[in-house]
């Protein structure tokens, strides 16, 4: 109890409607001296030294303490009043405080509200007393990144149909604090120019310096990202926005030479045009972009492409040709979508240029970079203990307080949660993919394996399947459905298990099961895989089924 806590009162009349003071009288050595008080309108509380002696038993449900009251009018004449205090479990808002939690480089990261020692953020005296938990409730969201919350063995995405609202009175979700977790990532998305052309605009791509010739995007963090484009010597060249004035020029940004970016600068073979683009601020994981006005000089029959630099945060670089599908060699397609993913080694620069054709830069798209901190808020909320002889419940909420989590250093996933059995794809980049309580397909496409890590949640032995039958033919034989598992590595980290899927002579896709230790135990032995193939064999999906 606190010693605010009223927990009786006396009331005594003057004949003289004089004033009527009250205090307490205890006898000698009376050892609760002290522990109580009355103000002057006969009120009885705890004093501090009280509530300090009665903390470990002021809440039994049998707590019972007799004292006498002496109301005294002016004169000095007084009346004794015996008072029975019947301390019978007064129920008390719970405590929540703010605190911090570092993400590091973690894909899932338990929230810990509720523990032992200083890591203990959330108490209720009522509940701490008869060992309930003391549940939370939150009241806003991370701006980026998403919690988690896993319920006999389910796990589900918290959205802002769970949140407390004080002001509406809408009581939200009530969590148990030790089943929340979060996932590092972005929400927030930027696209320069527009994959639709009927809606191209020149300020969808930033804003030009005084001669047109660099353009500086801001985007929502206050990161920049800066466009320039150089002649085929080098120099600075002015931007043109194409809207197909000419037949075949597309709709897109590119130099105002009137053709576009050029393999090789309208003239001979002694330079390019080049479109660069500067992400130095805002690294990225994954990028998508168009390229429109792409002829039939660019095609698989030809040495002619588009050919494209990415410069890596280690340093290194990759350059990536592009051209048109085989078989596709005229002009009646101009436009095209591609992509490139570096999860585990972002992309902060970008050099387009061509050998050969011409072409316009139609739209650029990626994830604003992590923040260095997101936060959300919650309450606790204890479990209404009652609070008078009729056994009342009423459950009481703390005051609001935040979580704030330090993103510095994390990576980026997208979350992914499926619904009525549906079936799972893994993105480019870094994913966590749900499963829910019917058989679930994770699926990965040719074209979206990377060098990423991609989380599998709630996958059920027996029940779920991993599909990665797109790497081999239309048609896989067994011979080639075993050398892929031959090929796939699995190992044990901690309480996950990990599957490497080669890509390529250098790199590699993660996929993670999490919990895989457990799930997975009767193919493990002293923390390593004693039966890899039969392993995956129960794990992925074979060409028979």
């Amino acid at each position: 109890s606190l010693d605010s806590t009223v927990i009786g009162q006396v009331s005594a009349s003057d004949p003289e409607a004089q004033t009527v003071s009250y205090s307490i009288a205890y006898g000698d050595n009376d050892p609760l001296d002290g522990l109580f008080e009355i103000n002057a309108e006969g009120k009885i509380s705890l004093t501090a030294v009280g509530v300090k002696a009665f903390t470990n038993d002021y809440e039994l449900t049998s707590n019972t303490h007799n004292i006498t009251v002496v109301a005294t009018d002016p004169a000095g004449n007084s009346s004794q009043i015996a008072v029975t205090l019947n301390e019978i479990n007064i129920n008390e808002r719970p405590l929540a405080e703010n605190f911090s939690v570092d993400i590091a480089d973690q894909d899932i990261v338990p929230i810990v509200f509720d523990t032992t020692g200083s890591d203990d953020h959330i108490s209720d005296v009522d509940d701490d007393m008869l060992g309930n938990q003391v549940m939370v409730m939150l009241t806003s969201l991370p701006d980026a990144g998403t919690l988690l919350y896993t319920e006999g063995g389910v796990t589900r995405e918290i959205t802002e149909s769970d949140l407390y609202d004080s002001q509406s009175g809408y009581l939200g979700t009530e969590f148990d604090p030790n089943f929340i977790s979060y996932v590092p990532g972005s929400k927030n998305l930027f696209t320069f120019g527009d994959s639709d052309h009927s809606n191209m605009e020149d300020g969808q791509w930033g804003d030009p310096n005084e001669d047109n010739t660099v353009r500086t995007y801001t985007l929502d963090n206050d990161n920049v990202i800066t466009l320039w484009i150089t002649d085929q010597n080098g120099k600075p060249a002015t931007f043109h926005l194409y809207k197909n004035e000419n037949a075949n020029d597309g709709y897109g940004l590119a130099d105002n030479d009137g053709n576009g970016i050029n393999g090789n600068g309208g003239q001979s073979d002694n330079g390019h045009e080049t479109f660069h683009i500067d992400l130095a601020q805002n690294p990225l994981d994954v990028v998508y972009f168009g390229i429109d006005g792409v002829g039939g000089a660019q095609n698989g029959n030809s040495d002619n492409s588009i050919m494209v630099t990415y410069h890596l945060y280690d340093g290194n670089s990759e350059t990536v040709n592009y051209e048109k599908p085989d078989g596709d060699v005229g002009n009646q397609q101009l436009s095209y979508e591609f992509s490139y993913s570096s999860p585990d080694n972002p992309i902060i620069g970008i050099e387009m240029t061509g050998d050969g054709g011409s072409w316009v830069l139609s739209y650029f798209s990626g994830a604003e970079a992590l923040p260095d901190e997101t936060s959300f808020t919650y309450v606790a909320i204890d479990s209404g203990v009652p609070v008078d002889e009729n056994n009342t419940q009423t459950k009481l909420i703390s005051d609001e307080a935040t979580v704030t989590l330090d993103t510095s250093d994390a990576p980026s996933y997208n979350v992914f949660s499926a619904e009525n059995g549906d079936s799972l794809n893994g993105q480019l980049g870094n994913d966590v993919l749900i499963g829910d309580e019917q058989a679930n397909i994770f699926t990965w496409l040719d074209s979206t394996l990377d060098s990423g890590r991609d989380v599998i949640v709630d996958f059920e032995l027996g029940n779920d399947k991993v599909d990665l039958l797109d790497i081999l033919s239309d048609s896989p034989s067994t011979q080639e459905f075993n050398a892929l598992i031959d090929s796939i590595s699995v190992s044990v980290s901690g309480d996950n298990v990990e599957l490497e899927v080669p890509i390529n002579q250098d790199d590699s896709q993660t996929i993670v099961f999490e919990n895989g230790a457990s799930l997975f135990d009767s193919y493990i032995d002293s923390g390593a895989i004693t039966q890899q193939n039969d392993l995956l064999n129960a794990l992925l999906k074979d060409p028979s089924s």
